[in-house]
């Protein structure tokens, strides 16, 4: 009967969530939400996952994006809208990890049912036709741009054996895929040549801009990318 009651209050509230459309009032909309979030607390949808497994303490450096504790972020999780919940980004295991003020367990969330997510500023989306380092498909990318086309970059994490003090030792070493979105199909970039291949009638067009602008690929890939996208009419 608890149970039920349970599932009832979350259906309940999700109802309530999902039927203020955007023209009503917005403070309306938001008192839902809380209303919704505080009552149901660990029982919220968004709670519904697995528990992360650890990590051994003798790895070194961090999986995590930006930050290994927990941050306060938002998610739009099957519809329905999270603000300010504790969450953070494994990069390694390539998986959203989200905490309840009332529990103490590490949820891993279903990458399927996340709609968006803010994370450190970034936006934060699932792309299923991502294939990732142990080419499995599905990937959480961050989306640096918005327009005629789309830039993702796809954070990843790899676990490196080195030796010190002829002891076996492990690190996570961070690398950086990224993605042009253009006509709805998703294309791999990595450098500027790989770049301007995607829009042939204004490849002088960019290499002239990245030069007279001192863009450099290597270093800054997604500023480089970015300011080519804000400034030049791609076709």
């Amino acid at each position: 009967m608890k149970f039920l009651s349970v599932v009832l209050l979350i259906s309940m509230y999700a109802n309530v969530v999902n039927a203020i459309i955007p023209n009503d009032n917005q403070k309306a909309l938001n008192k839902a939400i809380d209303t919704y979030t505080e009552t149901v607390g660990s029982h919220s949808l968004i709670f519904q996952g697995v528990e992360q497994l650890k990590y051994p303490l003798n790895y070194l450096n961090t999986p995590y994006f930006i930050d290994s504790d927990y941050s306060v972020g938002d998610i739009w999780y099957q519809g329905v809208y999270y603000p300010h919940i504790m969450l953070r980004f494994d990069m390694y295991r390539n998986q959203v990890i989200v905490r309840s003020a009332d529990q103490p367990y590490n949820i891993v969330i279903f990458p399927q049912k996340l709609d968006s997510a803010m994370l450190h500023g970034f936006k934060m989306v699932y792309l299923p036709q991502v294939t990732t380092k142990d080419k499995t498909t599905g990937a959480y990318c961050l989306r640096n741009f918005s327009g005629k086309v789309n830039l993702f970059t796809q954070p990843e994490a790899v676990l490196r054996e080195f030796t010190e003090d002829q002891k076996v030792k492990y690190r996570f070493e961070r690398i950086d895929k990224y993605y042009i979105e253009k006509s709805g199909i998703l294309y791999s970039v990595n450098n500027l040549r790989s770049f301007y291949k995607l829009f042939p009638q204004n490849k002088k067009q960019i290499i002239d801009f990245a030069k007279n602008k001192k863009l450099n690929f290597r270093k800054n890939p997604t500023e480089s990318m970015v300011e080519i996208l804000k400034n030049l009419p791609l076709e």
